[in-house]
């Protein structure tokens, strides 16, 4: 979002996640890349409610950012109808781009 000059909203909750993942994590096997990644998030960004867990996945090297796509609001169901019938693994509507020109990413 940063060269883009807008701002995000994540819905933690929303995000799809393969099986396995939440078990690896609260192992804490994450990533070296996915600490580094974290410190780049500025806590004053993350909801409270939401767990270190889920920070930790959402920040995971291997999948944040490059299995995101971003559509027009009035075209996401027909962009999660196209997915799921080319058999994408998830399709799902996970948060908004707002119109933050400091570019931040919340996660709630």
């Amino acid at each position: 979002v940063k060269e883009s000059g807008v701002g995000a909203r994540i819905k933690s909750s929303s995000i799809p996640t393969i099986q396995g993942v939440w078990d690896y994590v609260k192992k804490r096997n994450i990533p070296e890349g996915t600490k580094k990644t974290l410190l780049g998030l500025e806590k004053g960004n993350v909801d409270s409610l939401v767990s270190n867990e889920t920070i930790n996945v959402i920040a995971d090297v291997q999948t944040s950012g490059g299995l995101l796509i971003c559509c027009p609001g009035n075209k996401k169901d027909e962009l999660i109808s196209l997915l799921s019938r080319i058999d994408c693994i998830a399709a799902a509507e996970i948060g908004e781009i707002t119109d933050d020109k400091e570019n931040r990413i919340c996660v709630e």
